[in-house]
């Protein structure tokens, strides 16, 4: 009956998917991109056209590698921050130390203060009373970036034994964790204090992921649809407070994240069109800078992300199912 109903249903989908994209997304990215032309031919850039005050106090988990490490690094040599009244005070969070005091240490070189803390951002009660401490103690955030991810692949990772050295539920758990509830954690305790502030902003690293079927990494598209859908509802319900939200939707990155996700590729494939950290570094610091309500990047993945989200499900699956190379791993 389902089926039945679908079939019928499917025809009048697809016209008013051409009507909708004619008369509404069309119109409004040929504004978009008239305004992105006019601000690009005067110089002038978003954060200046809003008026927004240059963050100091800055939060960002997930700092002490891949694009975390790579914006740290551009506050720290950001012009802006140089000379009388800079005072850029950098707060780094990660659990790798020795990782973390490498970047904080770069970014002290640079004349950023800085400050780390190895601290585990699915840890709720750790995180709350930390970022409220640091809060008080440099008399107020300006921007926290919830940036820590990590990622389990289904195929799972062999032991010598040739068992899997985690279930799927494990692997699940992780990633949900540390990607959804890590977020939370993140973006949460300062809420009401920005409220009261009237000003603020958040940034949540969410993935291209996001918006299309990746068997190979389902946990990681499931906890990063989550965020990105938080972080859009609540620029939303922030806007009266002026707080601002920011969600980064990078696609590959070559980072050890990802590299982490090609481990157990069949074949030692490797995951294709992926961008370079720096580059992803220069449009995530823009993005920051202008307080952009999404950033979608590179364009060639956000082309593919796009054709894949509206093709029908049917047909993704078939390709997935005839293109991966490799048997699921679903035990636990």
């Amino acid at each position: 009956m389902v089926l039945q109903q679908n079939k019928v249903i499917a025809p009048w989908l697809a016209l008013l998917t051409i009507f909708h994209t004619s008369a509404v997304v069309l119109p409004a990215s040929l504004i978009a991109l008239a305004l992105e032309l006019i601000n690009h031919v005067t110089g002038r850039s978003r954060r200046l056209l809003t008026a927004k005050p240059i963050p100091r106090k800055i939060v960002i988990t997930g700092a002490a590698s891949g694009i975390g490490e790579n914006v740290a690094l551009r506050y720290a040599t950001d012009r802006k921050y140089k000379g009388p009244g800079g005072g850029l005070h950098l707060i780094l969070l990660d659990l790798n130390e020795q990782r973390l005091a490498t970047v904080a240490e770069a970014c002290k070189q640079n004349g950023a203060k800085v400050e780390t803390k190895v601290i585990d951002v699915t840890d709720a009660d750790s995180m709350n009373d930390y970022l409220l401490d640091v809060d008080d103690r440099v008399g107020g955030i300006d921007l926290v970036w919830a940036n820590a991810g990590v990622v389990a692949t289904m195929a799972g990772t062999p032991t010598a034994s040739g068992k899997r050295e985690s279930t799927l539920k494990q692997r699940l758990d992780l990633v949900i964790k540390v990607n959804g509830m890590g977020v939370l954690n993140t973006i949460t305790p300062l809420l009401d204090r920005f409220k009261e502030r009237k000003q603020g902003h958040l940034a949540i690293t969410a993935s291209l992921a996001s918006f299309f079927i990746f068997p190979q990494v389902t946990g990681y598209s499931v906890s990063k649809r989550m965020v990105y859908r938080l972080g859009r509802d609540l620029s939303v319900v922030l806007k009266p407070y002026n707080i601002d939200v920011t969600v980064i939707c990078p696609g590959f990155v070559d980072t050890p994240l990802v590299q982490d996700a090609s481990k157990n590729l069949p074949d030692n494939q490797k995951i294709p069109f992926q961008l370079n950290v720096g580059s992803a570094g220069q449009v995530v610091k823009r993005a920051l800078d202008e307080r952009q309500e999404v950033l979608m990047f590179p364009w060639f993945t956000v082309i593919g992300s796009y054709l894949m989200n509206i093709t029908p499900d049917w047909l993704v699956n078939w390709i997935w199912r005839k293109s991966s190379g490799f048997t699921w791993d679903t035990s636990g």
